[in-house]
């Protein structure tokens, strides 16, 4: 990796804070239980400060940085072919090949040992990456591997990486972006650790009745079980930010609450009702239904089966049917949301939609 002195300079637009803290990083790398032969992908290697880390534990990395500067200042023009470098390996740039359908992912090797799921490995000669550009640099540490892709995370082809331990030093204003991405493909990943601003942090591992649970948290809880590892001083990155950050492990459930389109259904629900999080759980269902109740883009909070504009009888109706669905699932209406279970929002979520397929008259009316 590039010395810091000529490494490319930290971009503000772009919400990059360098991680400079060597226990830091060996805290991620033990809880993370990366060590020789791991695969790991890194989200933002930055100037591979972590990404250094990781190889020095024997992982074979994947470094996925946005920023291709950065991305070049991990791999720079020098002697024997040590470490890959593909700029434009985003589906698009790859002569529309995503990387699933390439015969090989563009990695090399240090100390000439290439890297797990290559095609080297697999006793085949890759071809040269369509659309690419490859360079090379002379590696630090013997019998290690990296590749270094240029390439945004959040459009990335991401099937190539199972079995992947997912890491990396999250740039604040797209943190959540990222994690929720890294969870839509959570059935990759062994496990997962990130560095998140701790205001974000605490909100991913809040528990139902604190005041920090919401839709991080709820969006996680569906498939893994997060901890926070460790809390990190400003004065851990350069250049420095404004507040602490912290390390967050998620370690996935062996069985998740929710997936597929199910998960996503349940996740735009959340996401409605919790933009009105002050009112009561049964005032801030109705009231993002009939915020919702003319539009036919924004999330759908189902309860009338037509979302048309709402009279006062009408609002009043769907009151009802909202009062129903809380005494099926069990629940106080009176009750604040955030007050609520993962497992009871589920089970609200399932009887409102249970009402959106039934006609209102019959709801109203009972059996």
């Amino acid at each position: 990796m590039c010395p810091d002195r000529t490494s490319p300079r930290p971009r503000k637009s772009l919400g990059q804070h360098f991680l400079t803290d060597a226990h830091t990083a060996h805290v991620l790398v033990e809880r993370g239980r990366i060590g020789s032969g791991t695969r790991v992908l890194e989200v933002g290697p930055g100037q591979g400060f972590l990404t250094r880390h990781l190889l020095e534990a024997g992982a074979q990395v994947v470094a996925v940085e946005k920023d291709e500067a950065l991305a070049r200042g991990l791999c720079p023009p020098c002697p024997p072919t040590t470490c890959g470098f593909a700029a434009g390996t985003a589906p698009e740039a790859a002569g529309g090949q995503s990387l699933r359908d390439r015969p090989f992912l563009p990695t090399h090797s240090f100390g000439g040992r290439s890297a797990e799921g290559t095609a080297e490995s697999q006793g085949t000669s890759p071809p040269p990456p369509t659309g690419a550009v490859a360079r090379a640099q002379r590696g630090p540490v013997g019998g290690r591997t990296l590749a270094v892709l240029s390439a945004d995370f959040l459009s990335l082809d991401l099937s190539p990486f199972s079995g992947f331990v997912l890491v990396g030093n999250l740039p604040y204003y797209v943190s959540l972006p990222i994690l929720r991405r890294a969870l839509d493909f959570g059935a990759l990943w062994p496990r997962m650790v990130f560095m998140f601003q701790l205001e974000v942090a605490q909100r991913i591992v809040a528990d139902p009745g604190s005041r920090d649970f919401g839709l991080p948290s709820i969006m996680v809880a569906l498939t893994h079980g997060p901890s926070l590892v460790r809390r990190v001083p400003a004065g851990a990155f350069f250049p420095r930010p404004k507040v602490d950050s912290a390390l967050v492990l998620f370690e996935p459930k062996p069985l998740p609450l929710l997936t597929g389109d199910a998960r996503e259904r349940f996740l735009e629900f959340i996401s409605a009702a919790f933009r009105f999080r002050r009112k009561t759980a049964l005032n801030a269902l109705a009231t993002a239904h009939a915020a919702h109740a003319g539009s036919s883009t924004g999330p759908r909070i189902p309860v009338s089966p037509e979302p048309t504009a709402r009279s006062g009888s009408a609002c009043r109706q769907d009151s009802a049917v909202l009062r129903g669905c809380f005494a099926a699932a069990g629940l106080e209406p009176s009750v604040r949301l955030e007050q609520l279970a993962v497992a009871d929002l589920i089970m609200l979520w399932k009887e409102v939609e249970r009402c959106w397929r039934m006609p209102a008259q019959l709801l109203l009316d009972g059996p």
